[in-house]
């Protein structure tokens, strides 16, 4: 399954209906998983991929400076699928989130692993 990530308010609620960079809108990111790990991303390393951890907004700025730091890193084709895959799709929805909670005190992120 590998981490679901949500954003959630002052109250612990999920925070709904997020942009999308690709169109819409969406309320959980995931499925870069397999970047964790690679290079230096010591705030990203430090998540329970098999259980639960919080972030807050005063973390944002090094995580999405960490996130920039990954999807750079993306080569830009996927040899299987001819285009960028699935972990360049969740970390980009991932940054938005971050963004967001930097930007709001009363917002954290929550990752939910394995």
């Amino acid at each position: 399954m590998g981490l679901y990530i949500t954003m959630r308010d002052v109250r612990g609620a999920i925070v709904r209906d997020l942009p999308d960079p690709f169109g819409g809108t969406f309320d959980a990111s995931g499925d870069f998983d397999e970047l964790l790990g690679r290079g230096a991303c010591p705030m990203l390393n430090a998540i329970d991929l098999y259980g639960m951890t919080t972030l807050g907004s005063s973390e944002m700025a090094g995580v999405v400076h960490e996130v920039d730091a990954l999807l750079a890193a993306i080569p830009e084709v996927d040899r299987v699928a001819g285009r960028k895959g699935s972990a360049w799709r969740g970390l980009t929805r991932f940054r938005v989130m971050a963004a967001m909670c930097g930007a709001d005190n009363c917002l954290t992120l929550r990752f939910d692993g394995d």
